[in-house]
């Protein structure tokens, strides 16, 4: 109570994470880059003024130059933050692989087949967009790859996620439809 308004690193992490989510992110092209803190934790009890805070984020994209931008404006967050005085550690978990270079016209060429194996399945044409899935490996790789849905469901990523597991009965046929393709 007496020490009201000493540093707290919860104030000062959330005020980071605020400075990050005012971020624009880079754009090339079609890419897609996006940035989440996916956890906070810090402090010892609710009348003691924390003395750390963490956060886990995740920065991602699918092109390496919006990537590295993404990372650099970062960095300078924390560089920011560190010459107000506040002690930040970073410590890089992982890093998911943006695509590599392709041959012209294999991606293409992929994407196209899976489009006519869905259309003929479902008599739908799918939305086709960028991601970030397994294929993100091959991709890398300079190894064309695509990645489509066999169910219906949203959410994604949100405590709210769901799967209509009814749809399964449906998807299979799309799913066999692509592997069969390859024995034919």
């Amino acid at each position: 109570f007496s020490d009201f308004g000493n540093r707290n690193a919860i104030h000062l992490l959330a005020s980071l994470i605020a400075s990050l989510y005012a971020l624009k992110v880079p754009q090339e092209s079609n890419s897609r880059s996006t940035y989440n803190v996916g956890q906070i934790s810090g402090g010892t009890s609710v009348n003691t003024i924390a003395e750390q805070a963490e956060m886990l984020v995740e920065l991602r994209s699918d092109s390496e130059k919006c990537l590295a931008e993404l990372e650099a404006m970062f960095s300078a967050l924390i560089e920011a933050y560190s010459n107000m005085g506040a002690a930040i550690q970073v410590t890089t978990v992982g890093r998911r692989p943006c695509s590599g270079q392709l041959k012209p016209g294999l991606q293409e060429a992929l994407t196209e087949r899976y489009t006519a194996i869905v259309r003929q399945e479902t008599g739908q044409t799918p939305e086709i967009v960028s991601g970030s899935t397994d294929c993100n490996i091959p991709l890398s790789m300079g190894i064309p790859a695509v990645s489509f849905g066999a169910c219906l469901g949203a959410g994604f990523h949100t405590r709210g996620e769901w799967l209509d597991l009814a749809s399964l009965k449906h998807g299979w046929p799309l799913v066999m439809s692509a592997v069969l393709q390859y024995f034919a």
